[in-house]
């Protein structure tokens, strides 16, 4: 098995998966997305937004590694948002206003993992359920890749049918 260091998430399918859903990769150009990309940045996780609803979706792909990486992972990520999150309002007086500025960190973030399918998504998500902290509510998805291909090709077959040009037209 070959693995390659900060390789984007193979197959196109999971790019045109969640902008179906609305998200596409996040600029990390700019600098608040590149802030919130490094939370899972070394840990194979890629950063998608929404920019018309604000929310975030963390994804990576662990379908050709053990899914205990993922599963330990995902709770690295959290504990990063987390610890950031508890920092800056530890930091912030005690302005309610001011320290609602920084829900997003709790409120608009999602992660969505896809793993191996020789392995259960419902036991791999209870395991991850069962050792994140029970105080922030993330919203936790996993999928196997072929849901994405499957989903993605029932979207193909939506487009219908379309006629091949015969040689002799003028196209």
């Amino acid at each position: 098995r070959k693995e390659i260091k900060n390789q984007i998430i193979a197959g196109p399918e999971i790019f045109t998966y969640y902008n179906i859903l609305g998200f596409q990769i996040t600029d990390i150009k700019e600098t608040f997305y590149q802030l919130i990309y490094r939370f899972g940045q070394t840990l194979g996780f890629y950063l998608f937004d929404n920019r018309s609803t604000q929310k975030y979706k963390y994804i990576a792909a662990f379908d050709s590694e053990d899914p205990k990486k993922a599963i330990l992972n995902t709770k690295l990520l959290i504990d990063n948002i987390v610890s950031t999150y508890l920092n800056i309002i530890g930091n912030v007086k005690k302005n309610k206003e001011e320290k609602s500025k920084f829900q997003y960190l709790i409120k608009d973030i999602s992660i969505d993992i896809v793993i191996s399918p020789f392995y259960d998504k419902n036991e791999v998500l209870n395991k991850i359920n069962s050792i994140i902290r029970k105080d922030f509510n993330y919203q936790v998805s996993v999928y196997y890749r072929k849901d994405i291909e499957e989903f993605v090709k029932k979207e193909y077959s939506n487009i219908g049918d379309l006629q091949i040009l015969n040689k002799n037209s003028n196209a």
